[in-house]
């Protein structure tokens, strides 16, 4: 799974955004959205994760944009993970939580 380090996101819900024509399974969902520290933006949305983003949706910041796109790369449930400096885009210690979050839950 690829993340760049100039993440993109589809017009879509965040939810769509995440598992991205993946089958939808709650448990694994809930998890990541705990590893990559979304909860907490998702209650700010007006429908939490069906808020739709893009053009006519919800604005999202270049570390909420990262997050999700880590979160469609670790629900890929793909073998090889590529990060593209996406961290960049995150506050130093945000970033180090999630790398560590990602680190020891996959193993790598």
């Amino acid at each position: 799974a690829y993340t760049s380090q100039i993440p993109w996101i589809q017009s879509e819900t965040i939810r769509n955004n995440i598992i991205f024509h993946n089958k939808y399974n709650e448990e694994k969902y809930l998890s990541i959205l705990k590893i990559c520290q979304l909860n907490e933006d998702l209650q700010r949305f007006p429908k939490e994760d069906q808020s739709q983003v893009g053009e006519n949706g919800v604005r999202l910041s270049g570390g909420q944009k990262a997050r999700i796109a880590l979160a469609r790369a670790l629900y890929s449930d793909l073998d090889i993970f590529l990060f593209d400096d996406i961290f960049s885009s995150l506050d130093t210690k945000v970033a180090i939580q999630i790398f560590n979050n990602i680190y020891y839950t996959y193993d790598i």
